[in-house]
């Protein structure tokens, strides 16, 4: 079973205030150690309405609630198992590592 988990589960808002589609939703959903890059040019019935550049979020812990009562179908509601996952390295931050050309993460119980 496939559950996909977003590392920014709080609803993204439009300039009008209405909730953008979970297309635009999940767009920071990457767990990084990088920002993410935002929507800068977007467009809803042609007023720009930006999405921004969000901080990375390296570290997935199961014992935090990635749900917005929100935007219940762009969230979810997951179990606790006390499991950390960790973004060590990631192989394009800017620029093309060599040294490291895959991304590295750590699972580890959370203490």
């Amino acid at each position: 079973m496939l559950l996909p988990i977003d590392a920014h589960p709080n609803a993204l808002y439009r300039v009008d205030g209405a909730l953008w589609r979970n297309r635009i939703q999940s767009y920071d959903s990457t767990f990084t150690i990088s920002p993410t890059d935002g929507i800068p040019n977007i467009h809803h019935n042609g007023v720009l309405s930006p999405v921004p550049s969000l901080p990375g979020v390296k570290v997935f812990d199961d014992r935090i609630l990635h749900y917005d009562a929100a935007n219940p179908l762009g969230s979810v509601i997951h179990p606790n198992t006390g499991t950390l996952i960790t973004v060590l390295q990631e192989p394009y931050l800017k620029v093309r590592n060599p040294q490291a050309p895959f991304m590295q993460i750590q699972v580890s119980p959370a203490k």
